[in-house]
């Protein structure tokens, strides 16, 4: 595990020095490739991480759907407001400015999301942290509850640019994507959906 977030955080290092948020979408790419490189080394393959096939991509398909429609529920009718009641603040989405009226750069944007936030988030935060620290915790029920939180946090200040706000519903979209990994019998890809369609 200590490969993936060492890999995150060189992904996140254009981001800091430039203080351009824009690159952001480096850090889960290249978090994803040392962990995968690293976890190569140790003989595990993608499936390990929950990136195998699913037993039915319809199942699937339909799963992300309804965990997209719960995800936006629980964001939009609870955090949200809560956070903002709290705060005084809505998150940071000013990085994302740019877009607006630009349909060349969303179409842009929307490739990136998808490929860098969508795909590597979920197989980088569900796949391999949470499965990294459940099993370093022994594996049982409470070690995966425990793994649960624990990555959550981690996808949360991992969004740090967008503020304390955007820290804490990007927590709890992690919490609701990391119960969905776990329903989905640790099977990444409802979470990719429901992730994709969420930026």
């Amino acid at each position: 595990m200590a490969w993936a977030g060492l890999g995150f955080l060189c992904g996140l290092v254009p981001s800091i020095l430039t203080g351009n948020p824009s690159w952001g979408p480096l850090a889960p790419v290249v978090g994803c490739a040392a962990a995968f490189a690293r976890a190569g080394m140790s003989g595990l393959t993608w499936r390990h991480f929950g990136a195998g096939r699913p037993p039915s991509w319809m199942r699937a398909a339909l799963f992300g759907a309804f965990l997209w429609l719960a995800m936006g529920i629980v964001l939009n009718a609870a955090v949200l407001p809560g956070v903002t009641a709290l705060t005084g603040q809505l998150p940071d989405l000013s990085a994302a400015a740019f877009l607006r009226g630009n349909p060349p750069a969303l179409a842009g944007a929307l490739v990136v999301a998808w490929g860098s936030a969508a795909l590597g988030e979920e197989i980088l935060f569900r796949g391999h942290v949470m499965t990294r620290l459940a099993e370093a915790m022994g594996g049982g029920r409470s070690a995966w509850a425990s793994a649960l939180f624990i990555q959550a946090a981690l996808f949360g200040l991992s969004h740090a640019y967008q503020g304390m706000s955007g820290m804490v519903v990007t927590a709890a979209a992690g919490l609701v994507l990391g119960a969905g990994f776990m329903l989905a019998r640790r099977n990444v890809w409802p979470a990719v959906l429901a992730h994709g369609l969420t930026d």
